[in-house]
């Protein structure tokens, strides 16, 4: 087996540890840690709530897709549950000081539609990390 220099842990099967090795060794993207039966490739969903926040911010800003998955990455990493210092809340970081949200700012949906509202006024300005990315 490889030595690895790093690893990304995923999570444990049958005791043995699940690891991604993926971008140090292309040849065996998975490999268990203290097996003691051979190495074998796997399929894992890591994280299906962010592909389906991903695909929802996508689909509320169709002409700009990629600029608005990135912008909200910048902004929140993706937590719609994130504050910032600045009193900016959820996925887009609506600012609560400056904007009255009807229902929960924390509410994906509900978040999107308002940052929708926003870029419909204003494009990309409202969001600092518009400039940043």
């Amino acid at each position: 087996m490889k030595q690895l220099i790093a690893v990304v842990v995923l999570g444990v099967i049958g005791g043995n540890i699940i690891v991604n090795s993926e971008q140090y060794n292309k040849a065996h993207p998975i490999e268990y840690a203290q097996a003691e039966e051979p190495a074998r490739e796997i399929l894992i969903e890591i994280i299906p709530e962010e592909k389906s926040i991903e695909q929802k911010i996508r689909d509320t800003f169709p002409e700009d897709p990629d600029r608005a998955v990135k912008i909200a990455k910048c902004e929140s990493g993706l937590n719609p549950k994130a504050i910032s210092p600045t009193n900016d809340h959820g996925l887009m970081q609506i600012n609560k000081s400056a904007h009255k949200v009807e229902g929960d700012i924390y509410d994906v949906d509900t978040n999107l539609k308002f940052a929708r509202k926003l870029y419909e006024e204003s494009g990309w300005k409202p969001w600092v990390c518009n400039t940043m990315i």
